[in-house]
């Protein structure tokens, strides 16, 4: 309805072939706090699905693990390492931020 009130149910308003849509697909109610989203497709291309997110995950915890051995191996073996350094923190402030409330 609200497509058909702006005119726009020729474009959008429905799932259609033609239609323009973002679809966000839902395992419950989404306005439940217990609603997960399962797959979003924004023009026709899926940007989230939840089982290839759960591989990409997996795969990244995999080849962390692998890492950190490689690391603390290479430590054993005598490389040299670096130390961390903290990088120093950026302030920005808003317009009429600090300098004019100073005044």
């Amino acid at each position: 309805n609200p497509a058909k009130l702006l005119h726009v149910d020729a474009y959008t308003g429905s799932i259609k072939v033609g239609k323009d849509a973002d679809l966000v697909l839902w395992n419950a109610n989404p306005l439940s706090v217990f609603a997960v989203v399962q797959k979003t497709f924004v023009d026709g291309v899926c940007f989230y699905d939840i089982q290839q997110d759960a591989k990409n995950r997996a795969w990244i915890q995999q080849d962390k693990a692998r890492l950190t051995l490689k690391m603390i191996q290479a430590k054993k073996d005598g490389e040299s390492t670096v130390p961390v350094t903290k990088s120093p923190e950026n302030h920005y402030y808003s317009c009429g931020g600090q300098e004019e409330n100073s005044r």
